[in-house]
């Protein structure tokens, strides 16, 4: 799965030429939590250049400029199975920001429980929306498919993983990316 993070206004390389000579790092803003796939993006676009400053809506990213927190922000516009980022594109046209790069983010996610956990113990699932939409044919041919109707949107993948990982006994899944948190 890809989630590719971009938009269809024309690109402009300049400001990033300019951050590339500044002396501190650049500050990017990103919805969700450290282990985002946005922040994973950031950091694939912008390396070691950068700080990433997790915001924990669309809204209080675009705002995280104006608010002194950060230099640049990174959201997701499009993901190649669910579709457009309504919301991104929205914020976009009201705001005055250009997008000055582009970075396609393969996605691999995995079902994980903690330890001791069977495919038979799930009773609900649990990530962010996208995830569970990019999920959902992956997920209707396991065999927890059909004792598992239950999807239950959160905030952050990131936020299923660490909730899942804390657990020392068995019980429902979440469905965090494993590459993110690898």
């Amino acid at each position: 799965m890809t989630e590719n993070m971009r938009a269809e206004r024309p690109l402009q390389t300049d400001r990033l030429k300019a951050d590339s000579l500044r002396t501190e790092k650049l500050r990017v803003a990103f919805q969700g939590e450290e282990g985002a796939f946005s922040e994973a993006a950031a950091v694939q676009l912008l390396g070691d250049k950068i700080v990433t400053v997790p915001r924990p809506t669309f809204d209080a990213t675009f705002r995280a400029i104006a608010d002194g927190a950060a230099d640049g922000l990174l959201v997701p516009v499009e993901n190649s199975l669910a579709g457009s980022v309504v919301r991104v594109y929205d914020l976009l046209l009201e705001s005055e920001l250009i997008i000055t790069a582009e970075t396609i983010l393969p996605i691999e996610m995995n079902l994980i429980a903690c330890p001791g956990a069977s495919i038979a113990d799930i009773r609900f699932i649990s990530s962010h929306p996208m995830a569970l939409a990019n999920a959902s044919a992956s997920l209707a041919s396991t065999p927890a498919s059909s004792d598992c109707p239950r999807r239950i949107p959160r905030e952050a993948c990131a936020r299923c993983w660490r909730a899942v990982t804390r657990r020392t006994q068995p019980s429902p899944a979440d469905m965090p990316p494993i590459v993110i948190a690898a």
